[in-house]
């Protein structure tokens, strides 16, 4: 638990834990074409907050099913994607199809980004606290956490919201197969990405911590600017 000592230090806690996420909000929802429903993304933020309880239950239950976490990289990397990554993408991706995938505000296929993200945002959000108040070092974990981790929920969520955009692109054409495609892309990709970041931090080994900023690096700078071009192309769904 966070030492007694450092309570004092607790405004500085949570102002690490909801600047980024204000922030990151501001930013996607700023690009919306046409101004989403206050209540919605608040309803997203607190379901995304709330998604944490079964994903904490789920991750539980494989880990009384798997104790121990494999050395080999690649068996990490898939104890990682069904223990902890598929797990948390799903509940993520629960919250925002179902309350804005058939929403009347969802007319643009980028507005599908700004559910995803806050749905994400209120998940990290939660998750920072949690990890801020059981750990040692608290103060080296918030200032971690609101550089590399919440931007990366955000990430995530960019992928999972662009490909449900297509699936709705689809689903509006009738076209099944390609809704079908779409919508598993939309939880397996974000899930891998996840799954990747999560696996280099845990190998704990020099050339898995070098790569691990290059592959931070390079999702923020894609799914940003991927996120940014589906805004410019204005795609009605």
């Amino acid at each position: 638990m966070v030492n007694i000592m450092n309570i004092y230090l607790f405004p500085v806690y949570m102002a690490l834990a909801i600047i980024p996420v204000a922030l990151i909000g501001w930013f996607i929802s700023n690009k919306a074409h046409n101004s989403e429903p206050g209540w919605m993304l608040a309803l997203l933020f607190i379901l995304g907050c709330f998604s944490c309880v079964p994903a904490v239950l789920g991750e539980l239950f494989f880990a009384s099913i798997f104790e121990e976490e494999p050395n080999e990289f690649m068996l990490l990397l898939i104890h990682v994607f069904f223990g902890i990554a598929f797990i948390e993408e799903t509940v993520k991706w629960i919250c925002c199809y179902s309350v804005g995938f058939n929403n009347k505000a969802f007319d643009k296929a980028y507005d599908m980004i700004i559910y995803a993200v806050f749905a994400a945002l209120g998940f990290a959000f939660l998750e920072d606290v949690l990890y801020i108040f059981t750990s040692t070092e608290a103060l080296a974990v918030a200032i971690m956490r609101a550089i590399i981790s919440i931007p990366a929920h955000a990430c995530f969520a960019i992928i999972m919201g662009y490909f449900l955009g297509i699936v709705r692109y689809y689903a509006n054409q009738k076209k099944i197969p390609q809704e079908i495609l779409y919508t598993l892309i939309s939880i397996l990709l974000p899930s891998l990405v996840h799954a990747i970041f999560d696996t280099l931090l845990m190998a704990s080994n020099t050339l898995c911590i070098m790569i691990f900023f290059i592959f931070v690096i390079a999702v923020n700078i894609l799914c940003f600017t991927n996120a940014h071009k589906l805004y410019k192309k204005n795609i009605d769904v």
